[in-house]
């Protein structure tokens, strides 16, 4: 499954959001089936400069800084996206192109009281708390 992650903000960043988003795409892309194969084949795309950060180092993709069409390319490659808080480009982009949308919330101001995370697919949007 090819699955683009989101996050406004990541490494070289020290951060909640920059942790759990580390955490989650390391872990994803090192989660292997019965014969040893990668189950998720992980892109992260972020605004914030690497720095002295060696990506490279990632079991991962990273593309830093991407503008709307390098995002429009990666959200239509990916079969599922994961965007790590509010961020309008990529939930718009993945609702027009139709794609499996799951929004984590990292605060509660951009959401309801209780909920911490929605899964929109193909349209209809459903909370998961």
């Amino acid at each position: 499954m090819k699955l683009l992650i989101y996050s406004h903000f990541f490494a070289p960043s020290i951060g909640g959001v920059e942790t759990i988003v580390l955490s989650l795409a390391r872990g994803l892309a090192e989660v292997r089936n019965e014969k040893g194969l990668a189950e998720f084949d992980v892109t992260l795309a972020t605004q914030t400069p690497a720095g002295s950060h060696d990506d490279s180092s990632l079991p991962f993709r990273v593309f830093r800084g991407p503008r709307l069409v390098k995002l429009l390319e990666l959200v239509r490659e990916s079969d599922v996206v994961h965007v790590a808080g509010p961020a309008l480009a990529p939930l718009l982009l993945s609702y027009i192109l139709r794609k499996p949308l799951i929004v984590e919330h990292h605060g509660y101001q951009a959401t309801f009281r209780t909920a911490s995370c929605f899964i929109i697919r193909r349209g209809r949007m459903s909370r998961s708390i």
